[in-house]
């Protein structure tokens, strides 16, 4: 019996090992496709076992960047795909601190997680996993309950309501007031888009009205418009820069950006947006990190 598993196992990996050996996107696998359909009615093991073969076959012919590249050649569920990124992630021969290597499987694991599926058809195990090799921001916004938002300029910068307006300011570390509660979803593109509510403020949103509406600031290029607000408002989250930025979800035309006394009323520290395409020539600004206020009460 063991004869037939570890054949079965040599067999099946055999067959998976075509989409890995080419780079085109087009080609199409009907066998690799049938037999992987019919793995999705066996438990993960028998996935397991042929997928260790498979790595051990194809990264002794395939460059470790073309595997993680053409695992997007693989059509199979999301929890198969789940175990299979997480196996490819285990392998020695991907630690070996190549960036192109990590960009690519950074990619793969985003593919993975913009699908509306991922968190109804993924195990929460596997999903824990997935999550555990995202960077700390990115991670935060699928495994906090609620996280604090603090402008990467200072440390004592956090997002919350101003103290005379219904404007956002950056404000001073108060966990009540600055923890927010995290709302996931997906635009009709499929990619993912977050929202944040606050308790404390009476479940109003972080919302950006539309620069049209707003006299904006021609000379710095400015607009404050990002207020508290009952209405839900999607963001769009951009990694890198040691952070990560808010581009409105609807236009991506505009960027969540604090920190610029220029830009401050006296006590009020108003929070701004530019357009998207000032973001490099102001990163600080609009680059903010995360962190865990799950506990604030």
């Amino acid at each position: 019996m063991d004869h037939i598993y570890r054949a079965f196992i040599s067999r099946s990996a055999q067959l998976l090992e075509a989409p890995f050996h080419t780079a085109s996107r087009l080609a199409t696998f009907p066998l690799v496709n049938s037999l992987v359909n019919r793995l999705t009615f066996s438990t993960l093991d028998y996935l397991r076992d042929i997928l260790e073969v498979l790595y051990d076959a194809v990264l002794a012919l395939e460059t470790p960047l073309s595997v993680v590249q053409r695992l997007g050649n693989l059509t199979a569920s999301l929890r198969q795909l789940a175990q299979a990124n997480l196996q490819l992630l285990s392998r020695e021969e991907l630690k070996r601190g190549n960036p192109e290597v990590q960009k690519a499987l950074q990619s793969n694991i985003r593919n993975l997680l913009s699908q509306p599926g991922f968190e109804k058809e993924v195990a929460k195990s596997l999903q824990s996993e997935i999550y555990a090799h995202l960077p700390k921001d990115e991670q935060l916004l699928y495994t906090a309950r609620k996280v604090c938002i603090r402008n990467v300029t200072e440390e004592n910068s956090y997002i919350y309501e101003c103290p005379q307006t219904y404007l956002i300011c950056s404000n001073a570390r108060d966990p009540k007031k600055a923890a927010y509660f995290i709302q996931r979803g997906h635009s009709n593109d499929s990619r993912p888009q977050f929202a944040f509510y606050s308790a404390f403020w009476r479940s109003r949103y972080i919302l950006m009205e539309p620069a049209t509406a707003i006299a904006s600031n021609a000379t710095n290029s400015i607009t404050k418009n990002v207020y508290s607000r009952p209405n839900i408002n999607w963001w769009r989250v951009v990694y890198g820069n040691g952070g990560i930025a808010f581009y409105d979800a609807a236009t991506e035309n505009s960027v969540l950006c604090g920190g610029d006394p220029l830009h401050w009323d006296g006590e009020e520290h108003h929070v701004y947006t530019r357009h998207a395409s000032e973001f490099s020539a102001h990163q600080a600004e609009c680059t903010w990190s995360l962190e865990d206020c799950s506990d604030a009460a």
